[in-house]
């Protein structure tokens, strides 16, 4: 499944459906998977009645029996019952109580760069956002302090989650395929995958495309958002993209991108709950980014260092969370342009 999607990024140029078989029989409906690379999330994620989604969660990405809180539950009742607890905890009026823990630990970030960014060697700023985000995550759940930030440390449970993440994947992969298919790949993990996100189909019209009931199909969004078709200049960095025309620097050539289809949270009944407010700006994962963004640009420069080029599909893993690579970043306070020269795409 893995190396499949990997590939599907490089054939959506030429074709709007991938269809894959598992290495089972290609009569088995249940190891049949039709992989949408366009503007058709609405169609698989959104459709709903009385926010019961129509597209049932597919088996491969299920944990198995028992209670699988809100981000496994299969069962459309129980998910929404779940996501009803959760939600008063994503107000407005709440996410707008946890900003100052958002801004807490972001000012110490400010204040060790200040401290340890001028060095000739710089920074490996991969550690760093690591400490920054789950620093925050322990208080806002759990109110537990990590102190990574602090103490310049990963803790334990840092290590836990990245070594849990690859395990995911690999229990996933191996509920629905033979041991000897993938078991090269477990040694050589593909780079740079999103695994989508499966749903049956309750037999139902999909961008014109009748799928008939119990095919499993699903988003293409790591093909989508790097196809030609849908943005322009997709494989490089363009801020261009998200400009809106009364801007000084929107430019004509991006006017058509596809920006409107695009879903980094989800869609739909089970779109991330963090995401689900109204008034865009309490949304509590941009807020995190946008308070980082703006706090650490206003004080800084960002340059790359490394000699090493990046290239994304070679340096970054995806198995349930993404994998960066290592890379030092220097924070300098020069007044000079931050320059990301070695990133490539």
């Amino acid at each position: 499944m893995q190396l499949f999607q990997s590939m599907s990024h490089l054939t959506v140029g030429q074709y709007a459906i991938l269809v894959f078989g598992a290495p089972r029989s290609s009569q088995d409906r249940e190891s049949q998977l039709y992989q949408m690379c366009g503007t058709h999330t609405i169609d698989i994620y959104g459709s709903h009645s009385k926010h019961i989604e129509k597209f049932l969660k597919a088996d491969f990405i299920s944990l198995g029996d028992g209670d699988q809180g809100i981000t496994w539950e299969k069962d459309p009742i129980k998910h929404r019952h779940t996501a009803k607890k959760l939600s008063p905890a994503f107000s407005a009026k709440s996410i707008k109580a946890k900003e100052s823990t958002i801004h807490k630990y972001v000012d110490l970030f400010v204040q060790k760069m200040k401290k340890i960014g001028q060095n000739e060697q710089g920074v490996e700023l991969k550690i760093w956002t690591d400490w920054v985000s789950m620093d925050i995550s322990a208080e806002l759940s759990y109110s537990r302090e990590l102190e990574q930030v602090e103490k310049m440390s990963s803790s334990a449970f840092l290590h836990a989650l990245w070594g849990v993440n690859f395990f995911v994947n690999v229990h996933q992969i191996l509920k629905k395929f033979p041991l000897s298919v993938p078991l090269q790949f477990l040694f050589v993990p593909p780079s740079a995958l999103i695994s989508g996100l499966p749903r049956v189909s309750p037999g139902a019209i999909v961008d014109g495309r009748y799928i008939e009931k119990g095919l499993q199909v699903q988003y293409g969004h790591f093909a989508f958002t790097r196809s030609p078709r849908y943005f322009h200049e997709p494989r490089s960095y363009r801020p261009q993209h998200w400009l809106p025309k009364d801007h000084p620097h929107w430019n004509a050539a991006f006017e058509n991108d596809a920006t409107s289809h695009y879903y980094p949270f989800g869609l739909g009944p089970r779109q991330c709950i963090g995401t689900r407010a109204n008034n865009f700006p309490v949304e509590l994962a941009w807020r995190e980014m946008r308070i980082f963004v703006a706090k650490v640009l206003w004080s800084f420069d960002v340059e790359m260092v490394s000699d090493h080029k990046i290239v994304y599909e070679r340096d970054f893993k995806m198995h349930r969370m993404w994998e960066k690579p290592e890379f030092w970043g220097i924070i300098p306070k020069t007044g000079k342009i931050a320059s990301f020269k070695g990133l490539s795409s």
